[in-house]
Formats: structure tokens, C-alpha cells, sequence
């Protein structure tokens, strides 16, 4: 069997070639480069009611309405990089533009669109769809301009996009006619998409209810909220103003579809003078994370964020501090942050908006109340998602829009752990951290750098992750949005890191820091002092013996110092997470000198009682080995029997253990569909003359048994995970032959030209025979390797090589020295899941 032996050598080097290519990949494969991307470009600022056609309506310092006449045309651009030289296609089906050119690499292709690709009216299908397609993978960043209104988005690979989506956008007045709005793209036909709108739609599609549309390949589905929506009822039941905010509408999908939401128009905050125009392109819901940092414009004063939740009961914390429970759905807006970074914490994953205020000042609702906002004079509102921690990435490359303005002023927030400043490259050079100060997020690890750069392409670098944001100002203009992230699934990791203790000395006390804010960490539970002798724990100014802190919260801090008179002092300080991990720190007090050390307790991680289960399709080519079987099914051959076989595709069920082991059950049932043919030659052969060659040839004749042996198998065994992509299996396995029947025939194997008299063939029919001599059951054993690769968080695609020895005869009722053995070279191909 040396040809099986090579054909599985060939196959196991081919594994571990995907193996060892896997491993040399960076952690986060899903980025924002991709080789297709679906966008578009939507109405910007531009009023279309039907009596004042042509007219943009703004808010003026007081803010009173006010209507200019709008002269200006859309400016729709493209800026595509990508780190080799590419060819690319950029395709509008609906204008029926087509446009092949070359990005080089290293450097950034601006690219004008058409300005009759802008997605005009709301609750139709429009072919308006830009489709970008390319050789190698690049990077796209959109900018949509009409004449002050500005905005900027980072598209998104075909790879990134998914299922689900809920928008973000801003409300305005109900006066104004320029509205929140938001588009849909679908990437495949027959697209089932449903949309559940958070108000009342320009369609009077009604709020909370979920509509459906069918969608095609490159087909845009625009939605606009209702300026007038109708009255809501507040918590004491009297009627409410509803501003309309498509802000948490959510979005449904059969099959991955692109989604960009945003404003005509807006106001940030409300009423604040003057608008701009605000777009995004959404990350799916699976792609959102629980940990973002928030850093101040540059030349800004404040500035507004918001959150949206996917899961019920989601806590949010700013800077530590719990601000507010959301539920599905559900938006908090924080508009007056002031000056300060922010880390936001959620305890499930949230999507996060940060966005530039207006550019006087003026009043704006705060939760409830009045307050002044301050205005720059510089800069009007812009948006742009915040990337989550866990998705930073290492390498960033840019190019910073230009416009018809002169006096645009062009900035990048570069969002780094305090441990990474130093490995910073922008442009191959390391960041002047002296003109460049990196400021300090709260109690984070994060610092925050502003940075103001000149107009061009550039790159920026780390050693470890880090977040990169772009965005401008004019006196009357501003974009901005985020250079990249990662958009891995982000699955539910076992938090088994206790919390971390971080000691800061000060005169005569210490501060301590109390950590659980990494990437797959709970949150804190519980924080106390287990004993003390002559030291004390200080809160806000309050000596405690446990803290008083909402479960969830990532940091907590306390100062500790020695109670008056004291010289010589202990403290033990307990503090628990979410998931069960535990850490003390141990304080020693002498002589106005602390030691300290922490010891820690990790919760152990339980073993995952989940299954696997899934189907497969089996290709197989069948070997075998005859030796002196002279009768079968009462049929005689002196010369002996030799058997071939062929089976089209089989199908298998699979059942496996799951869990955290390497080693895993297997248990498996098949149906084998075989078509096994017996010859046996005759032995005597006389001459005859064939006329068709003018010859004399020898005749010879054979004795043929065909029977279909459906053959139904039950294997178990163990497999061994080396990788997530590879594993190792054996099985045992015992496979059942209902049937045995077979049709019997002569056929006449030479000449080929001669045929029965009977049946005017090469062919003589014998009747049906029973395969007796054929055992009923096979025992074999089995081993095979498998790739497998997990493209959801419950699917796997499994390919598998696998050699099968029966270990038994297949004959048995014929003298000692007949044997016949079998086995098979198998292909399988299939799917499985996990519940």
C-alpha cells in the first residue's frame, strides 16, 4: 500500500503547511482592507420638499431656522491605499460607470465619483450601490462634500460586514427638514432584510415595529426618519416632543449587507449652531467590544459621545463610574464631556459613536436640564465610530482629504498604551512626545496623543495595538473618522485573571490601584480589607473596611496610610471580580517605608459539557485483495474470483464530545452505496477466427457476479486537536451488509466482436444469486487526519483524509485458503456544530 502511504504523506504536509501559514499571521485576520467593498453616498444637506426646491435650511446664532439658496454639487471621493501595487474596478450599476486603474503601492489613489451616484428619496430600491473590487487587498476611506457640509467614513471589506446592525445617528428639531438617515446595502440577491425603526419613518413605517424588504445584489434601500413624529407619552403619562433619530433602529439580514448611518444635517448638540453633515459605515453587532477610549479633539473645547446596547441589562461606566443600565436598543448620549479623555466600559458589547460639537455656542438638552455648551469657532459636528481596544491594530496608513477650502486643519488621535509610546513610528520617525504630550485616560493604561499633520499620505506604527483617528477642522467644516480596526467575532472568553494591584507612593501614604479591565476580564465584585493592624483604608476621605462599588466596575482606587502615633502596621486588602478570581494585597508598614505583594487565586477554569454534531459527504476509492476464492454463490471459476469495486458519494453523521481537552470522542454512522463486480476467467481458450481484424484469436469467456452492497456503518474512536485548523483521528469501525443479492451473467471477454446467439451480446444473463460466502460484518480499523476551519461562533467546515483496513476476511464460507481483504482510500467534506 505504498501509493496511500504517499497520497497521506502529501496531505499531512499540506496541513501543516496551512498550519505553520496560519501561525505566521497576525493575530487579527478580518481588518479594514479587503479585496471588494459595497458603499455609497448619501444626500447631504440638501432640503427637497416640494415648495422650496433648492433650498438648504440651517439654524443661525440664535437659533432660529433660516433658509439659504443651495448653488453647490455634491464632491463624492474616494482616497484608496494598499501596501503593494494593485489593479482595482470601481462599478455603479445604476449610472452605468465603470472605471480600471492601478493603485501604487505604498501610497494613497484619490478618486473622484460621479455626483449622479448620490442615493436621492428614501423607502425605495435604488441601483446606486459603488462596488470596489481589487487584485490585492486595499483600504478605502470616502468623503461626501457639498459645499461647507463635510464628512468622512472608513468602508468596510465584504469580509467585515454581517447580519445585524443597529444605527447611529442624532436627532434634530422636529422643524427641521433635514433629517436623520440611514442606508442599506445588499451584497447577494434575494436578500431578506427587516428593519425595526426606533421612531416613525418619512414612510410612516411606525417605530418598534419591524417592516421587511427583499433586496438584489447592489440594490440601496435609504431610510429618513419623520421630521413630525407623533407624540410620545412620558413617565407620568403626559404627552412628550419625540425628536426624530433613527438611533437604534435595527437591521435584520437573510445574508451580509453594508449599513451607513448619519444626519442630512445636524446640529451637535441640539440647537447649537451650525450643522454639518454625519456619516458612518456600522460595524456588525459581532464585531463590537466592552472597552473604548475616548480622546479629546484638538482645538476643541468638548465634545458629544454616544452608546448603544444589543443585550438587555448592559451597565455602562465612564471612567470608572457607572452611568446608566441600557436595554436593547437603547442610547445614552453624554453632550457636555468637557475637555477630559474617557474610558467607557460596558459589561456587554456596546457600539460607540464620539462626535465634534457645532461651531457657536448655545443651549442644549443634558439629560433633562439646560446647559450652556461653549462654542470653539473653529470646526462644525462630525462622527465617527469608536474602535474597541480589543480590534486595535499595529500599522495604520492615511491620506488627509482636500477640499475647495484653503484653511482646513488637518489631526490624528493616536489612542496607545502608556507602555508603547516609545515604539510610535509616524512617518518612520518617533513622535516628539515634548511638542506632543500624551495625556492619560482616567485610571487607564491608555494616553491619549493629539497631533495636528499637514496634508498627504502617511503611516503610523507600534510594537503592540493601538487606535487611529483622522479628522479636520475649517471655520465652517469638519470631517473625521477611525483609519482601521479589526473585525473579529468577539467570542465569550473564560475570565481566569484575578485583579491586578498597581502601588503608587506618596508622602506618607499609597494609592492603591485596583484593576479587571482587560479584554476577556468581568469587572469587579467585591473589594475589602480582610485584617489591619495600625494602617488605614481611605476612601473620598472616609476610612472603610469594603467598598461600596457597583459590580462591574473596572478600576477602583483607595489610599492606605499608618493611623497617627504609628510606626510599624500590616493590611491585607481582598478584591474579588465577576467570574470568582481572587487577589490580596499584603501591606507591611515600617519605619514610613511600605513593602507590598499580591498573592492571587484564579478561579479554575470548568470544563465545557458541549457536543458537536454535524453531517459529512464521503468520497472513496476501494482496493482490493483476492486470493483462491474458487466458488461463490454456487458458481465455480478454477482460475478463482477477482473482485473491483466503485461507490458514489456517501453521506455520515457525526457526533463528538467538545470541551477544553485536546482529546475528543468521536462517534459516527455512515451509508456506503458499493457496486462490487466478481470475474472469473475460464481457464480453456480455442481459436477462432475473427473477421472484423482477418485473424485467428483466442475465445475466451468469463463468469461475472455484479451485486449493489449498501453497506451502513457505526465507528467510534478519539480524535487529538494539534491546532484549531488541524487534528489527528482513529477509529474502530463495524459496517452491515443488508443485502447481498447479486446478478449473475457469462460475457465473452474475447473477441470483442462476438456476441450470444440468445442475446445478440457480449453479455448472458444467469439469473439473481445470494453473496452467502460474503460476511454480513466487517470490523476495520481506521486513521486519517482533518482540517477544519470555524467560520461562526456554532459552524465548522471539516475536510478529512482517512485509510480504512478491514481487519477480517470478507469471505467466510469457502476452504481455509481463500482470503479476501479490502480497504479504502475516504475523502470526507462536511459541516458541523456546537449546542
Amino acid at each position: 500500500m505504498l501509493h496511500i502511504s504517499r497520497i497521506l504523506l502529501v496531505f499531512f504536509l499540506f496541513a501543516q503547511g496551512i498550519l505553520y501559514a496560519q501561525q505566521s499571521t497576525k493575530r487579527i485576520s478580518k481588518t479594514s482592507e479587503g479585496t471588494e467593498f459595497w458603499l455609497c453616498f448619501q444626500e447631504n444637506s440638501w432640503h427637497h420638499s416640494a415648495n422650496r426646491v433648492g433650498k438648504m435650511k440651517l439654524t443661525d446664532a440664535r437659533g432660529g431656522d433660516v433658509y439659504i439658496e443651495d448653488r453647490s454639487t455634491p464632491n463624492f471621493e474616494l482616497f484608496i491605499s494598499s501596501d503593494i501595487t494593485t489593479k482595482i474596478r470601481i462599478e455603479i450599476e445604476g449610472i452605468r460607470y465603470k472605471l480600471d486603474t492601478t493603485v501604487v503601492g505604498g501610497t494613497v489613489r484619490r478618486i473622484s465619483i460621479p455626483a449622479a451616484a448620490e442615493v436621492t428619496g428614501d423607502g425605495t430600491l435604488q441601483p446606486n450601490a459603488v462596488r470596489i473590487t481589487s487584485k490585492s487587498p486595499i483600504s478605502v476611506t470616502c468623503l461626501n462634500e457639498r459645499g461647507s457640509s463635510t464628512d468622512s467614513y472608513l468602508a468596510l471589506p465584504s469580509t467585515a460586514l454581517g447580519l445585524e446592525y443597529y444605527a447611529m445617528s442624532y436627532h434634530s428639531t422636529p422643524t427641521n427638514d433635514l433629517v436623520s438617515h440611514m442606508a442599506i446595502i445588499a451584497t447577494q440577491d434575494s436578500t431578506l432584510v427587516y428593519v425595526t425603526p426606533s421612531v416613525m419613518t418619512s414612510r410612516n413605517k411606525p417605530p418598534k415595529v419591524a417592516f421587511p424588504v427583499i433586496m438584489n445584489k447592489g440594490d440601496v434601500y435609504q431610510i429618513a426618519a419623520l421630521n413630525f413624529q407623533p407624540m410620545g407619552k412620558a413617565m407620568n403619562g403626559s404627552d412628550t416632543l419625540i425628536f426624530p433619530d433613527l438611533t437604534g433602529t435595527r437591521i435584520q439580514a437573510s445574508k451580509p449587507v453594508a449599513v451607513f448611518s448619519g444626519h442630512q444635517c445636524a446640529d451637535v448638540p441640539l440647537r447649537v449652531p451650525f450643522c454639518n453633515y454625519l456619516v458612518e459605515q456600522l460595524p456588525p453587532v459581532h464585531s463590537w467590544g466592552k472597552h473604548f477610549i475616548l480622546g479629546q479633539f484638538a482645538k476643541r473645547s468638548s465634545y458629544v459621545y454616544r452608546v448603544i446596547a444589543s443585550k438587555p441589562n448592559t451597565k455602562i461606566f465612564e471612567n470608572s463610574v457607572f452611568i446608566r443600565e441600557l436595554q436593547s436598543g437603547e442610547m445614552y448620549e453624554n453632550s457636555s464631556v468637557g475637555s477630559k479623555n474617557i474610558m467607557l466600559t460596558a459589561s456587554e458589547p456596546v457600539l460607540v459613536a464620539q462626535y465634534s460639537q457645532g461651531f457657536l455656542g448655545g443651549a442644549g438638552p443634558v439629560e433633562g436640564r439646560v446647559s450652556r455648551v461653549r462654542g470653539d469657532s473653529i470646526g462644525d459636528p462630525m462622527m465617527l465610530v469608536v474602535s474597541p481596544t480589543q480590534q486595535f491594530l499595529t500599522e495604520y496608513r492615511f491620506a488627509t482629504p482636500k477640499t475647495s477650502y484653503t484653511n482646513w486643519k488637518h489631526f490624528v488621535n493616536i489612542i496607545v498604551p502608556s507602555s508603547s509610546v516609545e515604539s510610535l513610528r509616524f512617518n518612520g520617525r518617533v513622535i516628539d512626545t515634548m511638542k506632543y504630550a500624551p495625556e492619560f485616560v482616567g485610571l487607564s493604561n491608555y494616553v491619549a496623543i493629539k497631533m495636528d499633520v499637514p496634508f498627504g499620505v502617511h503611516t503610523v506604527k507600534a510594537d503592540i495595538p493601538f487606535g487611529l483617528y483622522s479628522y479636520g477642522f475649517a471655520t465652517n467644516d469638519a470631517y473625521g473618522n477611525m483609519i482601521g480596526q479589526g473585525f473579529e467575532v468577539l467570542q465569550e472568553v473564560v475570565d481566569t485573571l484575578p485583579p491586578s494591584f498597581e502601588r503608587r507612593n506618596l508622602e506618607n501614604s499609597i494609592n492603591v490601584v485596583i484593576r479587571d479591565e482587560r479584554s476577556e476580564d468581568k469587572g469587579l465584585e467585591r473589594v475589602r480589607v480582610l485584617s489591619s493592624q495600625g494602617l488605614l483604608a481611605i476612601e473620598k476621605g472616609v476610612v472603610i473596611t469594603e467598598a461600596m462599588i457597583m459590580k462591574g466596575i473596572p478600576q477602583y482606587t483607595l489610599f492606605v496610610k499608618p493611623a497617627a502615633g504609628v510606626t510599624k502596621g500590616m493590611m491585607e486588602i481582598e478584591a474579588r471580580d465577576i467570574a470568582g478570581n481572587i487577589s490580596t494585597f499584603i501591606l507591611q508598614y515600617e519605619g514610613a517605608v511600605f513593602q507590598s505583594k499580591v498573592e492571587q487565586k484564579p478561579v479554575a477554569i470548568p470544563e465545557k459539557n458541549n457536543w458537536e454534531w454535524g453531517a459529512y459527504a464521503i468520497a472513496s476509492a476501494q482496493f482490493h485483495d483476492v486470493n483462491s476464492p474458487r466458488t461463490i454463490a454456487m458458481i465455480d471459476s478454477p482460475s478463482g474470483f477477482q473482485a473491483e469495486s466503485s461507490s458514489p458519494l456517501g453521506l455520515g453523521l457525526h457526533v463528538g464530545s467538545g470541551g477544553m481537552s485536546n482529546f475528543k470522542t468521536m462517534l459516527r454512522m455512515e451509508y456506503l452505496p458499493y457496486t462490487v463486480m466478481l470475474r472469473g476467467q475460464d481457464t480453456n481458450s480455442v481459436q477462432v477466427y475473427d473477421s472484423l481484424i482477418n485473424n485467428y484469436v483466442p475465445f475466451r469467456e468469463s463468469t461475472v457476479l455484479q451485486a449493489d452492497l449498501p453497506t451502513i456503518a457505526i465507528s467510534g474512536g478519539f480524535r487529538w486537536d494539534m491546532h484549531e485548523l488541524l487534528y489527528l483521528f482513529a477509529m474502530g469501525q463495524a459496517s452491515f451488509i443488508p443485502n447481498k443479492n447479486a446478478n449473475a451473467f457469462r460475457q465473452i471477454d474475447s473477441p470483442l466482436s462476438f456476441s450470444y446467439v440468445e442475446t445478440g451480446t457480449r453479455e448472458l444473463p444467469l439469473g439473481e444469486r445470494t453473496l452467502d460466502e460474503i460476511s454480513s460484518i466487517w470490523f476495520s480499523a481506521n486513521i486519517g487526519i482533518g482540517l477544519q476551519k470555524q467560520v461562526s461562533q456554532t459552524l465548522t467546515l471539516f475536510g478529512e483524509a482517512q485509510y480504512q483496513r478491514v481487519l477480517n476476511s470478507i469471505v467466510s464460507q469457502v476452504n481455509n485458503s481463500a482470503t479476501w481483504n479490502f480497504s479504502s482510500l475516504r475523502f470526507n467534506l462536511g459541516i458541523k456544530s456546537t449546542f
